[in-house]
């Protein structure tokens, strides 16, 4: 659901995190920033998951000063007193990289450019899991997290329209936590305790997929209690599949209007 409301550009709110509490995809958003406005500021966050000795990477920060078009257009990386022949390949050839995105960015080819970055992060984060003290089912439960992440944040840039830079400044208005008194607000069923809206949509109130039953009947009719009695005005109920069992014995699955004084109900996801 947030990544239809994403796409489509409607202000949202999500009780919990979110993709874009998410580091990694703050770091992917950054460097697209920095091919947008060639600041350091914003090339940074890539910056700090380099396998960099932190000396190196604050000498690269302070000679390329407030602007970093000399890397990220250029191409060119600053002589580096601190850094090793393996450092400066490292960064010769993300620089390489940034120059290249910069020429397919002035040329307006998206399509080709988002992909590109957003796997050449994925690469460096990969290397950065690798480096780290992490379990391997620990870092291939990250990098899987981070992957699937990633392939939203592709999505909703792809889907979006204009330049980059206008894309990103949607991407800026969607992660804003204030998105006003209009703005939808996602919940889980357990979240939503205590909570009182005019309109509640209860999303996918289907059997399991796998053809599998419901193990707690009770707690699931508890639940559905609690998301029908959050709404002031309407209540909607979104049937894609098979209704819970329970939901087609109460005559809910057939019976659009069985809950009583609410003025509407209806099937939306």
């Amino acid at each position: 659901m947030g990544r239809v409301l994403n796409e489509e550009g409607i202000p949202y709110v999500k009780n919990g995190s979110t993709i874009w509490d998410m580091p990694s995809v703050a770091t992917v958003v950054s460097m697209m920033q920095a091919l947008t406005n060639n600041s350091t500021t914003s090339l940074q966050p890539v910056l700090s998951i380099f396998t960099l000795d932190a000396r190196v990477r604050r000498e690269l920060e302070r000679k390329l000063g407030s602007d970093a078009s000399f890397f990220l257009t250029g191409g060119q990386v600053p002589d580096l007193d601190n850094a090793i022949e393996l450092d400066v390949k490292f960064l010769q050839d993300v620089a390489s990289r940034c120059k290249t995105w910069n020429e397919k960015l002035a040329r307006g080819v998206l399509s080709l450019l988002i992909p590109e970055i957003i796997d050449s992060v994925y690469d460096w984060f990969s290397i950065h899991l690798n480096s780290s003290n992490l379990s391997a089912t620990t870092m291939r439960s990250q990098a899987k997290r981070i992957r699937g992440a990633f392939e939203d944040v592709e999505r909703i840039l792809m889907a979006l329209k204009g330049k980059l830079s206008q894309r990103l400044a949607i991407l800026g208005r969607l992660q804003d936590k204030d998105q006003g008194p209009d703005a939808i607000r996602l919940c889980t069923l357990h979240s939503i305790k205590g909570l009182e809206f005019d309109t509640v949509f209860l999303i996918d109130a289907t059997e399991p997929d796998d053809g599998s039953i419901l193990l707690h009947e009770h707690a699931e009719r508890r639940l559905f209690y609690a998301s029908l009695t959050r709404a002031k005005e309407h209540f909607f109920r979104a049937l894609q599949r098979n209704a819970l069992t329970f939901y087609c014995r109460g005559g809910f699955a057939d019976n659009p209007c069985a809950y009583g004084p609410l003025q509407q109900t209806s099937a939306v996801v």
